[in-house]
């Protein structure tokens, strides 16, 4: 356990990752009891032996990657519509990650949705991409969701607000925060609300004045109990 940082999911991440090395395929004769594997083949940490795993994953990781900024649960029609890919590509991929049991599906088809395994692999495959790209996946996220996922736009504004904001896209974002905010005003919640109409008030920091001053005056109306 000294490399286990008391995650007890460690040694189940690790198993996999030595077995996938194939470090064990590279000698025809058992290790002597008691002698270690060589120091290459064992992370130093629970998010180095993801990060392998996710680096053995060749041209199936890319997925993984889009996936993550979706976050840890999403739909395989979003993802598709993502990354371009028609639904014969994308099946094929999402099978392999299920089998290498980094996603589980989680409902029933058509409706089904992909879950990450753990959520610090998602974060994982989310941290190792540079922040420009991890702005692109929003963006592309964000559009994905606007044109296929209607639902979503209506019943989560707060989804696309999130998606605009880490793009950097802060004039796309803050109509979404205030439709999050009014709509969780409406239902007298009056946490969410000053939640949403907060990252309304940070969106239009990064705009006009004027807009800023409006979506502070909402926090604060959302901080009186109605």
């Amino acid at each position: 356990m000294g490399k286990s940082d008391g995650v007890p999911r460690f040694v189940e991440e690790i198993t996999k990752s030595v077995l996938e090395s194939g470090i064990l395929d590279q000698t025809s004769r058992p290790l002597p009891p008691g002698q270690p594997l060589p120091d290459f083949a064992i992370p130093a940490t629970l998010q180095d032996s993801l990060m392998a795993r996710l680096d053995r994953l060749g041209a199936v990781k890319e997925v993984v990657q889009y996936a993550s900024g979706l976050g840890r649960t999403f739909a395989a029609d979003t993802l598709q519509e993502m990354m371009s890919l028609d639904k014969r590509r994308m099946t094929p991929s999402l099978s392999e990650l299920i089998n290498a049991e980094l996603l589980f599906t989680r409902g029933q088809p058509p409706h089904e949705s992909y879950v990450f395994r753990h959520t610090l692999l998602q974060e994982t495959a989310y941290s190792s991409m540079l922040r420009g790209r991890r702005q692109m996946l929003h963006r592309l996220a964000a559009k994905a969701i606007e044109r296929i996922r209607p639902d979503t736009v209506e019943r989560t504004p707060e989804v696309l607000s999130h998606h605009w904001r880490d793009a950097g896209e802060f004039a796309a974002a803050y109509p979404y925060a205030m439709q999050a905010g009014e709509r969780a005003l409406a239902r007298y919640a009056h946490t969410e609300a000053r939640v949403r109409f907060t990252e309304a008030a940070d969106a239009a920091a990064e705009l006009d004045y004027g807009i800023r001053m409006e979506a502070e005056a909402l926090v604060r109306r959302a901080s009186v109990p109605g």
